[in-house]
C-alpha cells in the first residue's frame, strides 16, 4: 500500500511537471509570435516603404530628364557660357553607384554661373535657363536624399526579414516543444 502512495505520488509530480512545462513553453510560444507578428509588420512596412521611395526616385529621374530637355530646347548651356563670364565654368561632382555624377555636372555649372550673375539686366532666356538650373538642382537634393533613405530603408526591411526568418524557425521549435508536453501530459 505504501508502495502504491508512493507511486501515485510520483505520477502526481510528474504531471504537475509536465502541466508546468506546458504552461512556461506556451508562454514562450506566445512571446515568440508576438515577436514574430511585430517583425512581419515592421518587414512589410518597410516593402512598402521601399517601393514608395523607389516610386518618388523614378518621378525624380523623369523630373530630371524633362529639365534637361528643356535646358537643352531653349540652349540654356550657351547662354549660361555667355551669361557668366566664359569658359572659366567647372563643375565637381561625385560619383556614386547610382550615376547620378552626369546629371550633377549639368546643373552644378550653371548653377555656379547663374549664383555668380547677379548683375541687372538678364534677357528672358537667361532667366528661364536660371529657373531651370534651380530646379534641376532642387530635384537632384531631393534625388540624393530619397536615394540616402532607400538605403537605410533596404537594411530596416533586410533586417527585419532575417528577423522574421528566425522568428518563423523559433516558432516551428516552439511548436513542436509543446505538441511534445501535450502528448507527454497525456502519457502520465
Amino acid at each position: 500500500r505504501a508502495a502504491a502512495a508512493q507511486h501515485l505520488k510520483d505520477l502526481q509530480l510528474d504531471v504537475d511537471q509536465t502541466a508546468e512545462r506546458l504552461a512556461e513553453h506556451e508562454a514562450k510560444l506566445a512571446r515568440d509570435q508576438a515577436k514574430y507578428d511585430f517583425d512581419s509588420q515592421q518587414a512589410e512596412s518597410a516593402r512598402a516603404a521601399e517601393l514608395e521611395t523607389l516610386r518618388r526616385i523614378d518621378t525624380q529621374r523623369a523630373i530630371l530628364a524633362d529639365i534637361e530637355d528643356r535646358q537643352r530646347e531653349k540652349k540654356c548651356n550657351a547662354v549660361g557660357a555667355a551669361s557668366g563670364g566664359g569658359g572659366n565654368r567647372t563643375t565637381s561632382t561625385t560619383v556614386d553607384t547610382d550615376n547620378r555624377a552626369s546629371t550633377k555636372a549639368n546643373a552644378s555649372g550653371p548653377l555656379v554661373l547663374f549664383a555668380a550673375d547677379k548683375k541687372g539686366g538678364k534677357t528672358d532666356k537667361e532667366k528661364e535657363c536660371e529657373r531651370l538650373a534651380e530646379q534641376h538642382a532642387q530635384v537632384e537634393l531631393d534625388l540624393a536624399h530619397d536615394q540616402d533613405q532607400l538605403q537605410v530603408i533596404r537594411q530596416d526591411r533586410n533586417r527585419y526579414e532575417g528577423y522574421v526568418r528566425d522568428d518563423s524557425e523559433q516558432l516551428i521549435q516552439d511548436e513542436q516543444t509543446v505538441t511534445q508536453d501535450k502528448r507527454d501530459l497525456a502519457d502520465a
